[in-house]
């Protein structure tokens, strides 16, 4: 009885805190059959990039060494 109290009374807090990833990466291969990059980037380009995700948000992918992180609205 005591523990049902405690969690009742004190109940657990969790937080949510921002994550910032950043990346480089060097292309290697490019397979971009209707030029959607529009010949921009091409083998040997160094690309970097940056995004910001929250800590709760939840992997879709039940693979170990993948993580899927899908999001239905726009940064803002």
């Amino acid at each position: 009885m005591t523990l049902v109290a405690a969690l009742v009374w004190n109940p657990a807090s969790a937080s949510c805190v921002q994550v910032r990833i950043e990346i480089t990466a060097n292309v290697s291969l490019i397979d971009d059959p209707n030029n959607l990059l529009n010949n921009a980037v091409a083998p040997g380009d160094t690309i970097t990039g940056m995004y910001t995700c929250g800590s709760s948000a939840e992997d879709s992918n039940p693979i170990d060494q993948v993580g899927d992180y899908r999001y239905t609205t726009a940064p803002n």
